[in-house]
């Protein structure tokens, strides 16, 4: 007899009261708003499979026998992360270049440009105060004959949703959510795994140019070393507006891309995306898409899919219904009674991300708030 599990993994909606904190320069104006935001971040994972249930518990609480549950309350998960530091001043930040497959650096994540040094390893670091982590253990307890046991099963992402939140959008705030990142990280003791994921889970460039000082100007720099121009070889050199203008994030490797790329929250079909042909850009006039272009743009965006589509508890690639591929799994489960599958998830908001075509953002997004989704979930026995 098939036994349907009516358990859900369940931790409940998260709300961070964060305190407001807006850095300025001269003229009041800079790129990447530190702002004050409250994250709603609702983590819901589905059990699923043939009379056996998907459980989990905090890593902080592996001591415990008792603590495999299949719902975390707001309080617990509000409690977690301020036990731990994480998320008391949500800011702007960046990790620099990163594959949508990367482990984040070890070397942690930037925050506010500092005015004039491009390379983002002369700027502040974040801290663990600057976005939310939490950490948990999962395992999937089948039953068999009367007798229960922990068994391997992939474990699949099955839902995400990052949107604006209500109350944000009535006020008028400005919308954050393709800001929003969300980084899953997977150790079963054996193998691990890691996905970026954003709303729209489109590639962006890491580096530009900023105007952090407001005269409404890209930024330029005298030669290192020489922050005050004295070390001019003529008169020109000391003339701001014919100076070199700043990359902002550039690492001086001409050889890499500082590109972040994601996968997108949706289960739609794969779509590898393509380029604008130079025929195209040479053929383009002034207003056509492709004018100004170069064969490095996107004509097509790519869709990185992670997500797969679920329907009666059964698991697919897509909405067309093909099987799910197992290299979509983001995980597995132990057949451990003391191992299991660990995740972190890490969430933060990307200061690269242009909003309305700028990564310097408008007053509006100040105090925005947004909203996070992730449901997990494991393939029917019977599928």
């Amino acid at each position: 007899m098939k036994i349907l599990n009516k358990n859900k993994i369940i931790v409940s909606a998260l709300a961070l009261a964060i305190g407001a904190s807006l850095a300025g320069s001269v003229s009041g104006t800079v790129a990447w708003y530190q702002y004050s935001t409250r994250a709603n971040v609702a983590f819901i994972g589905e059990a699923g499979g043939f009379s056996g249930n998907l459980q989990m518990r905090f890593a902080s609480e592996s001591s415990n026998p008792n603590a495999w549950r299949t719902r975390i309350t707001y309080d617990e998960l509000n409690a977690e992360l301020s036990n731990g530091g994480y998320a008391t001043k949500i800011v702007p930040m960046t990790y620099g270049a990163l594959d949508k497959d990367a482990a984040l650096p070890a070397t942690g994540a930037y925050a506010q440009p500092l005015a004039g040094q491009a390379n983002m390893t002369s700027w502040a670091k974040a801290d663990k105060a600057n976005y939310a982590q939490f950490n948990l253990q999962v395992r999937y307890q089948e039953r068999t004959n009367g007798t229960e046991a922990n068994a391997e099963k992939a474990v699949y992402l099955t839902k995400m949703v990052i949107q604006e939140d209500a109350k944000s959008a009535n006020e008028g705030k400005g919308d954050l959510s393709d800001a929003v990142r969300v980084h899953i990280h997977t150790d079963d003791g054996t193998n691990q795994k890691d996905r970026l994921v954003s709303a729209k889970g489109k590639d962006i460039e890491t580096k530009g140019k900023l105007d952090l000082d407001g005269d409404n100007l890209n930024d330029k720099g005298y030669l290192q070393g020489d922050e005050f121009g004295f070390d001019y070889t003529d008169n020109t050199y000391t003339d701001h507006y014919q100076l070199e203008e700043i990359v902002y994030g550039d690492d001086g490797d001409d050889n890499t891309r500082e590109v972040q790329s994601s996968y997108n929250i949706t289960s739609a079909a794969y779509e590898p995306g393509v380029h604008y042909s130079q025929e195209e850009i040479d053929a383009a006039v002034e207003g056509d898409p492709a004018y100004g272009k170069t064969t490095d743009d996107w004509k097509i965006e790519p869709v990185n899919q992670l997500v797969v589509y679920s329907e009666n508890n059964i698991l697919y690639d897509n909405a067309e219904k093909e099987s799910v591929s197992a290299n979509r799994a983001i995980g597995k489960t132990v057949a451990s009674e003391s191992n299991y599958l660990n995740i972190t998830v890490t969430i933060w908001i990307e200061g690269w991300q242009k909003l309305n075509g700028s990564a310097i953002w408008t007053p509006d997004y100040i105090k925005s708030m947004f909203n996070v989704g992730i449901q997990f979930g494991v393939q029917d026995a019977n599928a």
